[in-house]
């Protein structure tokens, strides 16, 4: 996108559980711990994964980002919950 942004990505699978939705359980389980919500702060993004910063999604967030920048926000609200 003619810019010199750039950054590192890594797809990790946690356990499975349903405490693993909430973001730092999560990142328990990424590093080998029991998944349990983590204290904050510090917030994820100051202090995550290994103590590095850290953003961290689900795949179907990921999933979501081609729509998104083809059709706008707008739209793919529109599209509404699949739950």
């Amino acid at each position: 996108m003619a810019t010199d942004f750039a950054f590192r990505r890594h797809v990790g699978v946690g356990a499975g559980a349903y405490i693993c939705g909430e973001e730092t359980a999560l990142m328990e389980s990424i590093e080998g711990k029991r998944s349990i919500v983590r204290a904050q702060p510090p917030l994820p993004a100051i202090a995550g994964l290994w103590g590095r910063p850290t953003v961290i999604l689900n795949v179907l967030s990921l999933a979501a980002i081609p729509t998104i920048m083809a059709d706008g926000a707008v739209a793919y609200a529109a599209l509404g919950s699949r739950a």
